[in-house]
């Protein structure tokens, strides 16, 4: 069996990934064939290989951090097919690693949000989305939503309203970990969600874009606001705010593990903005 076939028929429903990440690690795997310049099978897939493929990775430029991210992607689909008996088992001590130096991660802050990110929603005021809201209204939702929860964008625009909001609280499945993960809401989002949309409804907060065309529209509000950033962005400051508030908790309310949550997501100018300092050294 191919690599991108195993992906295909078995890897990406395990681990049930959204439409978004399934296109990346195709890229993924597709670069790899172009390097090989043939499509791989999974009984080709050896330490000599992926050692080779990634020093000549290395060599290219890239930055090393995507480089380690498609390392890793390599590496997971090989483990499942060696637990399948379909591939060769590999121990990591064989297999070269990426050195990724820190990420200094940014974003916003809550003032920057109240005072600049929600009055540029007003940018999209033209627009009238299919439920009949304006778009200035969904997109209040959406960055409301985001701040309350820490939800990535999948599980925002997905998750179904009957399953979603139990005793004022927004509740997930977690695709990674495949854990519920529950957040308070706001009083101020609780009333909106209804005030803005049709109570009937499907979904907490149905879209009708693609991630693509929300991102771009996304991006649109970002520059209207004066601000640089994603909607990636939000989640990280969302987690940030938290952290700042109560170290130790960021982590948990994007539910993560506290590695994962300092490695990307932790805004260290907000997160540790509460840190103590040693004793001012006056002037004399």
């Amino acid at each position: 069996m191919l690599l991108l076939e195993f992906f295909e028929q078995v890897y990406k429903r395990l681990n049930d990934l959204d439409s978004s990440t399934e296109d990346v690690n195709r890229r993924i795997i597709r670069g790899l064939y172009l390097w090989a310049g043939k499509p791989i099978s999974l009984g080709e897939l050896s330490p000599k290989l992926f050692n080779e493929w990634l020093h000549d990775r290395k060599q290219s430029g890239r930055a090393p951090h995507t480089i380690a991210s498609q390392a890793a992607l390599i590496k997971a689909i090989w483990r499942r097919a060696a637990e399948a008996g379909l591939a060769q088992r590999f121990e990591s001590r064989e297999l070269r690693r990426v050195k990724t130096p820190e990420l200094m991660h940014h974003g916003w802050t809550f003032e920057e949000i109240t005072k600049k990110l929600l009055p540029a929603c007003k940018s999209k005021r033209r627009f009238q989305h299919a439920l009949g809201c304006r778009g200035c209204d969904w997109w209040e939702l959406y960055i409301r939503l985001a701040w309350d929860t820490g939800f990535r964008v999948d599980q925002l625009v997905n998750y179904l309203r009957r399953d979603a909001i139990i005793g004022c609280r927004a509740c997930v499945i977690q695709v990674k970990s495949r854990r519920m993960h529950s957040r308070p809401l706001a009083d101020s989002t609780l009333a909106l969600l209804d005030a803005f949309l049709p109570r009937e409804r499907s979904f907490v907060l149905p879209s009708n874009c693609t991630r693509r065309n929300l991102s771009q529209q996304f991006k649109g509000i970002v520059r209207a606001a004066g601000l640089t950033g994603s909607l990636k962005t939000l989640r990280k400051s969302s987690g940030s705010a938290v952290e700042k508030v109560f170290s130790g908790f960021g982590h948990r309310h994007l539910g993560n593990t506290q590695k994962v949550f300092d490695s990307n997501y932790r805004i260290h100018s907000i997160a540790d903005s509460f840190c103590p300092s040693p004793p001012e050294l006056k002037l004399a």
